[in-house]
């Protein structure tokens, strides 16, 4: 009798065990079911994610080179209305000095040094001094020219004008970008380039081989993405 009790609280024992066991292996199915189904998602997430930073990148790598494509365009057009303009440099400077006074200092010195060149007043738009005046350094000289053919004379024989005992430097009006463009170039790789310029809105420079090569627009970042010279 007692045997009969033992041995059936035995499989009623078992029998619960065994059904406990089977609801936890299901509670521990449902839950690596619904843990595949969660890391799934946030796989998905995440490639959706890459995708969107991947599509992020690509747009800002495009923005960039339309901005830059933009730059050079209005550093184009800007460069074209200074198509006329000569930047003097080295012309002596007073005080108070008036742009007519300043045409006739620049018409004086470039009749007496350029052979058969007779420069006027009616050749010249305007004349003027750039920034306040300096006692101790005479203000560069923006001139804008009626004619772009005299304007490429006078470019033609500025180096005559860097050889007088009070050097003059006659240039093209740069903008602020090829300004710095052709700093770049004349300062940092002097074991290179020898000498450098710039005429009708290009830069220039010349080798040590004595080969003169010009400045293309493709080049620019090369150039200002070069360290400066420590000294």
């Amino acid at each position: 009798m007692i045997k009969d009790i033992v041995s059936q609280l035995k499989d009623e024992l078992l029998g619960s065990i065994t059904l406990r066991v089977e609801i936890l292996e299901s509670e521990i199915f449902e839950k690596a079911e619904t843990n595949n189904k969660l890391s799934k998602q946030i796989e998905d997430m995440n490639l959706r994610l890459k995708d969107k930073e991947d599509e992020n990148e690509m747009l800002k790598r495009t923005i960039k080179a339309k901005e830059t494509a933009n730059d050079f365009r209005f550093n184009d057009i800007e460069q074209y209305s200074k198509r006329s303009n000569i930047k003097i440099d080295g012309l002596q400077d007073k005080e108070n000095e008036t742009t007519l006074e300043t045409a006739d200092k620049v018409i004086e010195l470039l009749n007496r040094h350029i052979t058969e060149f007779k420069l006027n007043r009616d050749d010249i738009d305007i004349a003027h001094r750039i920034g306040p005046f300096n006692s101790r350094k005479s203000r560069p000289i923006i001139m804008k020219m009626i004619s772009r053919m005299t304007k490429t004379k006078i470019m033609r024989n500025a180096n005559a004008l860097r050889t007088l005992k009070d050097p003059v430097y006659v240039n093209d009006h740069l903008t602020k970008r090829n300004t710095t463009i052709l700093a770049c170039v004349r300062k940092k790789q002097r074991d290179i380039v020898v000498s450098t310029w710039s005429r009708e809105r290009n830069v220039y420079y010349r080798d040590v081989n004595e080969i003169v090569h010009k400045v293309n627009q493709d080049q620019y970042q090369y150039w200002l993405d070069l360290p400066w010279p420590s000294t």
